[in-house]
C-alpha cells in the first residue's frame, strides 16, 4: 500500500477546510495532504500511525498533524464488524500555512503562532487537559462562517500554542519515507486484525520482512517503544473500551478477547500502562484514558 497524496477539497471563497466526519470506520489508507490538519476525535477507538509514531487514540483525543505528514486513523477491528453507519465521528480542521493563508499568517501578531507550528512542525497531541476547552474552541470554528469562522480559527491557533507540552509525534525532522510507510502500515494492519490471539515477535517480524532482531530496532527506532509494549497499549486501551460498557461482571471474557490467556497476566499489564487495575479503572469517571 502506497502513501496516497490526498487532496482536501476546499470550496471556493474559504481558506479554512471543516470537516465533520461520521462512518463505520475511518478512512483506512495511508495518506497525506499539504494542509495542516487538526482532529479531535468524539467517537472510536484504534491506533494512529503518523510519522514514525504509533500511538493508541480514542474519544477526546485532539491531534494535529503537520503538512505533508503521511498518517492513518486505524479502526479497531470491531468496528469492520459493527453494522452501525455511524461507529466512529470526528471533527477535523485542515488549513494550507503557504496557501491562501499565507499573508495572514505573515503578520507580526501571530509570530507566536507561527514559532509553534513550527515547533510542532511534525505533528502533536494536544495534552489532555486541555481537550475541552480546545473542543469548544473546535466547534466555534465548525459552527461559523465567514470573517467570523476566521476570528474563532485565531483564537484556536492562540489558545493552541499557549502549551509546548503537547506530545510530539515526530521527534526529529525526518518523516517516514514511502517505504518505511508501507513497511508501518503493514505491521499496524496486521496487529489490529491479530489482537486477540498470541503475537509472537517472529510472526510479526515475517510480516515486515525482518529478522526478529532486525525488526525490535527498526521498531523501536521508529516509535520509541517496543513492540510488545505497543501491542500491549493497544489491548489494553481495546479492554477499557470493553470495561466502560460491561464492567467487572465480564472481565475474564473482556480479558481473553482482547489477547490476555489469564487474568493475572491482564491484570498486571492493565496497572503497567493505565497506572491502576481494572476495577479502579471501572470505578473512575469513565472517560477514555489518555
Amino acid at each position: 500500500m502506497k502513501v496516497i497524496p490526498f487532496t482536501i477539497p476546499v470550496p471556493s471563497g474559504t481558506s479554512i477546510h471543516v470537516q465533520h466526519e461520521r462512518l463505520p470506520h475511518f478512512y483506512e489508507h495511508l495518506h497525506r495532504h499539504q494542509e495542516v490538519q487538526i482532529t479531535y476525535v468524539l467517537r472510536g477507538h484504534g491506533s494512529l500511525l503518523a510519522g514514525g509514531q504509533l500511538q493508541p487514540f480514542g474519544p477526546g483525543d485532539i491531534f494535529l498533524l503537520g503538512a505533508n505528514m503521511p498518517h492513518v486513523f486505524k479502526s479497531d477491528p470491531s468496528f469492520f464488524r459493527q453494522k452501525k453507519n455511524h461507529a466512529v465521528e470526528a471533527w477535523s480542521i485542515f488549513f494550507d500555512r503557504s496557501g491562501a493563508l499565507q499573508q495572514l499568517m505573515a503578520l507580526p501578531e501571530l509570530h507566536t503562532v507561527r514559532l509553534w507550528l513550527d515547533h510542532y512542525a511534525g505533528g502533536c497531541r494536544i495534552h489532555p487537559e486541555e481537550s475541552e476547552s480546545v473542543r469548544v474552541l473546535m466547534q466555534a470554528v465548525m459552527l461559523h462562517t465567514g470573517a467570523l469562522r476566521l476570528a474563532a480559527f485565531i483564537q484556536l491557533l492562540q489558545a493552541l500554542c499557549v502549551n509546548r507540552h503537547h506530545t510530539r509525534l515526530v521527534h526529529d525532522s525526518r518523516l517516514l519515507t514511502e517505504a518505511e510507510g508501507q513497511r508501518m502500515n503493514t505491521i499496524v494492519q496486521f496487529t489490529t486484525r491479530n489482537l486477540a490471539r498470541p503475537i509472537s515477535i517472529d510472526e510479526v517480524a515475517r510480516q515486515a520482512h525482518m529478522t526478529p532482531q532486525a525488526f525490535c530496532r527498526y521498531f523501536k527506532k521508529h516509535t520509541r517503544k517496543t513492540y510488545i509494549r505497543f501491542l500491549n497499549e493497544l489491548r489494553i486501551h481495546q479492554a477499557c473500551q470493553q470495561l466502560q460498557v460491561q464492567g467487572m461482571g465480564q472481565m475474564a471474557a473482556i480479558a481473553w478477547d482482547c489477547g490476555f490467556q489469564h487474568v493475572p497476566s491482564f491484570n498486571r499489564v492493565f496497572r503497567q500502562v493505565m497506572g491502576c487495575t481494572p476495577g479502579e479503572y471501572v470505578r473512575q469517571s469513565g472517560n477514555y484514558p489518555s
